[in-house]
């Protein structure tokens, strides 16, 4: 990836650009399949917002890639806190 800085805009190479849609294309796909098993796993059939929530969120390398992403509409995740079970 190459940088180009003039005086007035930045320049990046074409390469970089093509780099980037790649990124961008496996990460949609990724997410898009792993959404779709948490769909059969709810035997639904169309994937909503919050489905891809449960699939970000479980998924240890997404969660930290996309942690300050908020999807709005996708309600909360289930979880039970230790605390309530203490003795």
């Amino acid at each position: 990836m190459i940088f180009y800085v003039s005086k007035y805009k930045v320049r990046v190479d074409a390469n970089a650009l093509i780099y980037l849609v790649a990124i961008l294309e496996y990460l949609t796909a990724k997410v898009l399949e792993l959404a779709r098993n948490a769909v059969r796993d709810n035997k639904k059939n169309r994937i909503i917002y919050r489905h891809i929530k449960l699939t970000i969120r479980n998924a240890e390398e997404l969660s930290k890639l996309l942690e300050t992403i908020m999807i709005a509409s996708d309600g909360v995740l289930p979880n039970i806190y230790k605390t309530f079970f203490a003795e």
